[in-house]
């Protein structure tokens, strides 16, 4: 960067390595400056109006007045090292540098830019600690080997190991890769076991709060004293953001900034200048267009911040905040709006909302409210496979704390039903009781859902013809109510349940209903999946392999855009009998490793396997395992289990595999002359307007045309109409 720019600013948050850095570069670029590279600390300098005066003193000068005429004939580079607290002092005498010595190079080192013209800033950041899974990996972290490096330091004979390798990384990650902390961490292994170093991060301040160089500017010798550098030159507005913000865990937006943080002393308004300048000064980082503390500012701001006694208003605030972003994510994703987008809303918001949990749950008099958010989130409990045990911990919680009758506890109550359908004792006692107050008060939707976890609950063990009962009573309430997530679980359930009944031809017909609808007209919504499952099954059933597979495909890329591991678990199973029963065994077996892996990933999350299922399962392991052998069976399934990918694996082999045409033919379909010419153009790739356009016909009647041509054929996409049309009938 100096080749191309005459000043260069190393900025960063505390204790990054920023004077490190500088110092290194300066070193390896001492060749370039016949006159020398000039270090000039500026850390003890309390008064801007001196920095002439130090750098004149750096270059061996009796006085400043001298500086710039010394300077004007020079190639030398200047490095001026801890500007942040005289910026505007430094900015001036780096300008005049710049315009009476051509030759001069300046590095500056700050946590913030000097903002003069034809600055470039290099932003250090602090080591990154991403999850690792393996003691080799963690090794090959920077922060682990300067852990590991200072460590041995310290404590002679300490190595970073494969018993130890995880608290290291642990501490590594809650130190967010400062190298400083790290350092200060490393030098206490000389008095304690790694244990309880970690254990103490809880107090990192206290912890950390000496470091072992007394050399160093003070500013360096504990991390106490370098988050409080940055926080002392900080704005008044600045300060009272900074604070604010920790109430706030991991990513939060400018919205969330401005309702929670706005208002006593900081108009809301103020909120975006006031947050970019602590993005500039590094106190707070952009991830992703969120923004995000560290955890070591974190954890200062909250103890000013209760300090001044703001606290409890704060989170509550922030509290009211994530509650209400539920609730819409919620409705959205009961109206089927963009389920996929409400999941991906509550994950990115995961951290926050779970600290408003353990706020409602922590104050009496928002206990009511702890409840109404954690069945708000019923959504992301249920199609969140990694947060099963978590929600039913938090709904054991929540209704232990809220005791008396009321809508949200009768939801709650079904809701920690569905999460341990078929294995909790106690269910069946809960569903009574929200059966009870939901027959009490007319809730039909509430009731709905008592016989749709009844109904699976029933499918579990094997009680079929009583599922499909309360699960088509359940489907009326939920029509009658216009619960349309509800509605279309319900319907993939009834499919699943009348292809095992023996109804073959009405698990099809329900399924397609439900997947005809104009909110199942794109793949954001995530019964899709199970819908999909139900209708594959039942036409593999019918022995229509090809359409079989299609959904079958389509309900994996579905659920693997929802990441749901329940659902791709089921699919891949599914789809390994279909390849077994088209001929193509070895596939099938690496499907079955796939569905395997897939099983062990999701730990203790249940799949919901209705009786039949397992029965079948051995049967088709049998049958390949007769066809292949053992021994090239077991190598088929374990190259499915190894395959870190195989979800993406099988779909991107399946949707190589050519299509069988073992169902239905263009010759048999019943498309008239004017549906064929529909299907010639949609195959192509063209849009309803664009077919309407072609073939001289209005919009409405093209998709009118479409939607025949698909309900004719029993597809659900025009992907697989594409795939379906044969070549004869091409142009």
């Amino acid at each position: 960067m100096m080749s191309s720019s005459s000043l260069v600013t190393i900025t960063g948050e505390w204790a990054v390595g920023k004077t490190r850095l500088a110092l290194r570069a300066a070193v390896e670029m001492s060749d370039r400056y016949p006159d020398g590279v000039v270090p000039v600390p500026l850390d003890a300098v309390v008064d801007g109006a001196l920095v002439p005066d130090t750098v004149a003193a750096a270059l061996g000068l009796p006085k400043a007045s001298s500086l710039l005429g010394y300077l004007s004939d020079k190639k030398l580079l200047l490095l001026l090292d801890s500007c942040e607290h005289l910026a505007p002092d430094c900015a001036r005498f780096v300008a005049s540098v710049l315009e009476e010595a051509p030759a001069v190079r300046l590095l500056t080192t700050s946590r913030w830019p000097l903002r003069l013209p034809g600055e470039q800033s290099f932003v250090l950041q602090p080591f990154a600690v991403p999850a690792v899974v393996d003691f080799f990996a963690a090794a090959d972290l920077e922060a682990v080997r300067l852990f590991a490096d200072r460590a041995a330091a310290s404590a002679p004979g300490f190595v970073v190991n494969a018993d130890n390798w995880k608290q290291v990384v642990q501490l590594c990650r809650a130190l967010d890769g400062s190298p400083l902390a790290i350092e200060l961490a490393a030098a206490w292994l000389r008095i304690l076991p790694l244990e309880d170093v970690v254990d103490r991060m809880r107090d990192r301040f206290s912890l950390l709060l000496q470091g072992n160089n007394k050399f160093a500017p003070i500013r360096q010798r504990s991390l106490l004293a370098s988050v409080t550098w940055t926080y002392e030159l900080c704005v008044a507005a600045e300060k009272l953001l900074w604070k604010r913000l920790a109430v706030f865990v991991g990513t939060f937006d400018l919205a969330a900034a401005e309702v929670v943080c706005g208002g006593d002393g900081l108009d809301r308004a103020e909120i975006a200048p006031t947050l970019a300048r602590l993005v500039e000064k590094s106190v707070v980082s952009v991830v992703d267009g969120y923004y995000r503390l560290s955890e070591t500012s974190r954890e200062y701001g909250l103890h000013h911040l209760r300090a001044s006694g703001e606290y409890r208003r704060l989170a509550m605030r922030h509290c009211e905040y994530f509650t209400r972003l539920a609730g819409h994510e919620e409705r959205r994703w009961r109206q089927g709006r963009d389920q996929a987008g409400a999941l991906a809303r509550v994950r990115d918001e995961r951290s926050n909302i779970f600290a408003a949990l353990e706020f409602c749950s922590s104050e009496e008099s928002q206990r009511a409210n702890g409840l109404r958010l954690a069945v708000s989130l019923h959504f992301y409990w249920l199609s969140s496979h990694s947060e099963v045990v978590e929600g039913s911990r938090w709904l054991s919680y929540v209704l232990a704390q809220n005791p008396e009758p009321g809508s949200d506890r009768a939801l709650g109550l079904v809701l920690a039903a569905a999460l341990t359908a078929g294995q909790a004792a106690a269910g069946p006692a809960s569903l009574r009781e929200a059966q009870g107050w939901a027959l009490v008060n007319g809730d039909d939707d509430l009731l709905g859902l008592v016989w749709l976890v009844l109904a699976v609950t029933l499918s579990l063990q094997g009680r079929l013809i009583q599922a499909l009962g309360l699960a088509v009573a359940a489907n009326e309430c939920f029509e009658a109510t216009g619960d349309l997530a509800s509605n279309l679980l319900a319907l993939s359930l009834i499919s699943e349940i009348q292809t095992w009944v023996g109804s073959i031809t009405a698990a099809i017909s329900t399924a397609e209903r439900a997947l005809h609808a104009q909110v199942c007209r794109n793949d954001d919504v995530w019964a899709q999946s199970y819908l999909l499952l139900a209708r594959g099954t039942a036409f593999a059933r019918n022995g229509d392999l090809d359409n079989a597979e299609a959904d079958l495909l389509r309900g994996l890329h579905i659920a693997h855009r929802f990441g749901d591991l329940r659902s791709a678990a089921q699919i891949t199973e599914r789809l390994a009998w279909t390849a077994s029963d088209s001929g193509s065994h070895v596939w099938a077996a690496e499907l079955l490793g796939v569905s395997a892996r897939i099983r062990r990933d999701l730990g203790t999350t249940p799949v919901f396997d209705i009786a039949p299922i397992a029965r079948l399962r051995g049967r088709y392991v049998q049958r390949i395992m007769h066809r292949l052998g053992e021994t090239d069976y077991a190598s088929a399934f374990e190259r499915g289990v190894v395959h870190e990918d195989g979800i993406e694996h099988a779909l991107r082999r399946g949707s190589s595999q050519p299509r069988r045409h073992g169902g239905r033919t263009a010759a048999a379909t019943p498309l008239t002359g004017r549906e064929r010419q529909v299907a010639r153009l949609v195959a192509k790739g063209l849009t309803n307007r664009e077919v309407a356009n072609r073939l001289g016909m209005a919009q409405r009647t093209a998709e009118t045309h479409v939607d025949r041509i698909l309900r004719k054929l029993q597809l659900t996409s025009r992907t697989q109409l594409a795939r379906w049309l044969p070549t004869s009938e091409g142009d």
